[in-house]
């Protein structure tokens, strides 16, 4: 048995372990397949490699790229709910946008929030690439829907 006090933790307390694709199992394991977000299993993959997956999500996959898992169809927004999500992010790619040009009108939570994603993406994007990419972390949590959040704030009249 060992002692707690023999244990030199700079930072007692709980410890939370993360476990590659544990959402997405869970989902499985419910029979919630169909609440799966493709975009989000592909995150988990980029994020921790094909080799650290469950067995029941490789299946998964492979059975949702066979065509075989039904898709449930997303509830339809009104043209007023699009219209406000549209404005809603071109407003906040507006804000990254200052922020990234050092604009000193830029609001000061979009300047914190542009240094604080910027170092995990790849510099080789074109700026305009690179503001929507942290658009999409604000947004969805992972930069994974950049290009859909431009053409969505593009049709925004």
């Amino acid at each position: 048995m060992v002692d707690d006090n023999s244990i030199d933790d700079p930072h007692p307390g709980f410890r939370i372990k993360t476990v590659p694709f544990a959402e997405i199992s869970i989902l499985i394991k419910r029979g919630g397949e169909t609440e799966i977000d493709p975009a989000d299993l592909a995150n988990e993959i980029r994020k921790y490699g094909a080799k650290n997956m469950p067995a029941e999500v490789s299946d998964y996959l492979c059975r949702y790229l066979e065509g075989s898992i039904e898709t449930r169809g997303r509830k339809g927004s009104t043209e007023l709910e699009r219209r406000f999500y549209g404005r809603y992010v071109k407003m906040l790619y507006s804000h990254i946008r200052k922020a990234q040009r050092g604009d000193e009108t830029a609001e000061p939570d979009a300047v914190a929030f542009y240094r604080l994603h910027i170092d995990g993406i790849d510099d080789s994007y074109m700026p305009s690439e690179i503001a929507w990419r942290i658009v999409s972390i604000r947004v969805h949590g992972h930069d994974g829907h950049h290009k859909k959040l431009r053409n969505i704030a593009g049709s925004v009249k």
